[in-house]
């Protein structure tokens, strides 16, 4: 929640800072004029693989900053990107335009949740797990040095 809100408000601030100094809104994350972004999201839900460039390309500085805050190293980085790439095309293919809010605001959710998924399994498969008949062994003996085992209605 606190990585949405601050990419929510990096984004505002760019937009209104490109709004208020006159510069070309194509150098800001994801932004493009309304009428333009539907037509691309209209073309690129039909399989047109330009549109989906054109669409990607303006977004992939947004992709390129969540990987950055979200992974450290490099490899990390490059699978969170691919992530946020997986992210951007459901979130695409779910869009109805239909309802008034921007892809951007529809996407970042689908972004964020894919880059995270792959976080937490990169986390996963390093940590260590003992495999079970370990762990009964270390129990056993573990009660051997203790007199009696201790039931759930003595240990209250």
């Amino acid at each position: 929640a606190v990585l949405y809100g601050w990419c929510k408000s990096q984004l505002r601030g760019q937009l209104r800072y490109s709004r208020q100094n006159g510069q070309a809104a194509g150098n800001v994350i994801g932004y493009m004029e309304r009428e333009k972004e539907l037509h691309l999201i209209a073309k690129a839900q039909r399989q047109n693989s330009d549109a989906f460039d054109e669409l990607i390309g303006a977004y992939m500085p947004l992709i390129y900053r969540l990987a950055g805050r979200i992974g450290s190293s490099y490899s990390l980085r490059e699978e969170l990107i691919q992530a946020g790439r997986i992210g951007f095309m459901l979130a695409l293919s779910k869009y109805d335009e239909g309802k008034e809010t921007r892809l951007i605001t529809f996407a970042m959710p689908w972004m964020i949740g894919e880059m995270k998924r792959v976080y937490r399994k990169q986390v996963n498969d390093r940590m260590t797990y003992l495999p079970y008949e370990h762990l009964e062994s270390e129990r056993e003996g573990f009660l051997n040095g203790v007199e009696k085992e201790i039931t759930f209605e003595e240990s209250i």
